[in-house]
């Protein structure tokens, strides 16, 4: 697997195969090939979520075709494959989640998608429910999202990236001490991974690990301006500490360590 700078420098035709494994989109691959060097990890990402945000119908219906169903385990032993098996490690095949894709594929005519990583049968099971009632056309735009945020996991597996975790720590400048009790919740594409309130230090530290890509930290500071901070960043791999500092009319932000 190549780290970021063998990834700039190799060649296309050695690079485009894991490419269409993150994303089997050729239109893709070329795109972020051609946006090579990239400076860092952070970069990559970046582009990665720009070129597929115009996928078409098609290369979105072309794109699922090779996921297996969820609660399935993809045929082959390729790198696909290995990565498919531990998206899905916390879902288990059941009878009614077989139903469920079932009902699913009867509805729409594709498989259901989903970014399964860290997510166990039953979250799984309630994320098809509810998205039988949209209609077509706006479940294939989930569908998309969906393939974005699988694409650039994997493009984090291909470069050998680790999960991240997360911590953060909220100070009020003006009082010169901890905000205690702030309620914080974590975000990716809408949707809340996880929420706490900062301790009696001020501070908050998030359970589980953070696939790489896009997040969103959300405060609900209450200040005189500010009802909530949002901090989006992404997570690249390691320990990442999100710390803001509030004051009536403005807060600050920054990775610390």
């Amino acid at each position: 697997m190549p780290d970021l700078p063998a990834f700039n420098t190799a060649p296309p035709d050695e690079l485009r195969p894991l490419l269409l494994t993150c994303l089997a989109v050729p239109r893709w691959a070329d795109a972020v090939l051609a946006g090579r060097p990239y400076a860092d990890v952070g970069a990559l990402f970046a582009a990665a979520e720009r070129a597929a945000a115009d996928l078409t119908d098609d290369e979105v219906r072309a794109a699922i075709a090779g996921h297996p169903r969820i609660g399935e385990r993809a045929e082959g032993g390729g790198v696909g494959a290995r990565w498919s098996a531990d998206e899905q490690s916390g879902v288990t095949g059941s009878e009614r989640l077989a139903a469920a894709n079932a009902a699913y594929e009867e509805r729409f005519g594709h498989v259901y998608l989903v970014c399964a990583t860290g997510l166990s049968g039953a979250r799984v099971l309630a994320d098809l429910t509810a998205r039988m009632a949209n209609p077509p056309d706006a479940e294939l735009r989930v569908v998309h999202r969906e393939l974005v945020k699988i694409a650039v996991l994997r493009l984090g597996k291909a470069l050998e990236l680790s999960t991240s975790t997360l911590s953060t720590h909220v100070l009020d400048a003006e009082a010169g001490r901890p905000r205690v009790g702030v309620p914080v919740r974590l975000e990716r594409d809408g949707e809340v991974l996880a929420a706490g309130r900062t301790d009696d230090d001020g501070r908050l530290r998030f359970a589980g690990e953070l696939a790489p890509g896009a997040h969103r930290l959300v405060f609900e500071v209450d200040t005189p301006f500010y009802p909530e901070v949002v901090v989006a960043f992404r997570a690249t791999g390691g320990h990442l500490h999100v710390p803001v500092l509030l004051s009536p009319f403005a807060y600050t932000t920054y990775r610390g360590s």
